[in-house]
């Protein structure tokens, strides 16, 4: 990944175009929180927030609510809630990248094979450092259960804001319906972005531990080429995932990385022009589906 292959990247993804007034600002660094900050927001906007119902009030009419809403701050509850959850996540992304950059045991395996994600995340913990002696897949994991939790939670907050407003249920967000797809999105999407930050080259090792982001286009190609590559080649009887990307529980989640990891290391150095690692093979995957629905 040397400063040519990344020029080259980042024209094909229009990367310094996303990033508002700081677009000139080529010296973007990843050990620098206001840098890594603005991956951050970019990745939040890929994880379509759009989708989640009641976060943009689409008030149809109802004036008490528009009301109660103006009367309680309802936007400057919003924008500071989700600025903390943004806020933590870009914490921990630079806590994880920068102790990782120099560490050669950042692919091995961790002792405990079978352990839960639920019992390597506690968000009782007051610093809620990264357990030192677990993978750098989990620590990805633990990273999006965190976001999750905390964004599921200012939501509830959000949504406290205007429960005692007249007919206010039919607004609400309904917050279990928020789930770990939209965490894995803005994690690996800000991992992407980082990809082309121009100390990128110093933190190889960890963009090859980083997996691939999930959306429509990739699941596309997982369904049509991945599954049916890995069953024809292992005799195996892989499933397709019939779950959009948003929705996806970690369990599936999991699943599909595990059959993308071993997709793209079994089909490193052929026509496809695979690395073997998943971050840096969904530019190729995500360009050659661009270039599927353009012919």
């Amino acid at each position: 990944m040397n400063e040519q292959s990344n020029n080259v990247l980042a024209e094909e993804f229009r990367f310094f175009m996303t990033w508002g007034k700081y677009r000139d600002k080529l010296g973007l660094s990843i050990s620098e929180h206001e840098d890594v900050r603005l991956a951050v927001d970019k990745a939040y906007i890929d994880m379509s927030t759009r989708t989640i119902k009641g976060l943009s009030l689409e008030f149809k009419g109802n004036e008490a609510l528009k009301n109660a809403c103006k009367d309680g701050k309802w936007e400057e509850i919003k924008n500071k809630l989700i600025d903390d959850c943004k806020e933590h996540l870009t914490d921990l992304i630079v806590k994880l990248f920068t102790d990782s950059k120099d560490k050669d045991d950042t692919c091995q395996e961790t002792t405990n094979k079978d352990i839960e994600i639920n019992n390597i995340y506690t968000k009782d913990d007051a610093e809620r450092e990264i357990a030192e002696n677990l993978t750098f897949k989990y620590k990805l994991a633990i990273m999006s259960k965190y976001f999750l939790d905390e964004y599921k939670s200012a939501m509830n907050k959000l949504n406290q804001s205007i429960s005692q407003a007249p007919n206010s249920d039919t607004y609400l967000i309904n917050v279990d319906n928020i789930k770990y797809g939209k965490a894995q999105k803005i994690v690996n999407m800000t991992c992407k972005y980082l990809m082309l930050f121009s100390d990128a080259s110093d933190y190889q090792k960890v963009f090859q531990q980083c997996e691939m982001p999930l959306d429509s286009k990739i699941l596309e190609y997982y369904n049509n080429t991945i599954v049916t590559s890995l069953n024809k080649s292992k005799n195996s009887k892989i499933q397709r995932c019939n779950t959009a990307w948003s929705n996806l529980e970690y369990d599936e989640y999991e699943d599909i990385q595990k059959n993308i990891k071993e997709f793209c290391e079994s089909n490193k150095n052929t026509d496809l022009n695979l690395t073997g690692f998943p971050l840096i093979d969904e530019f190729t995957i995500w360009k050659n589906q661009i270039n599927q629905i353009n012919k």
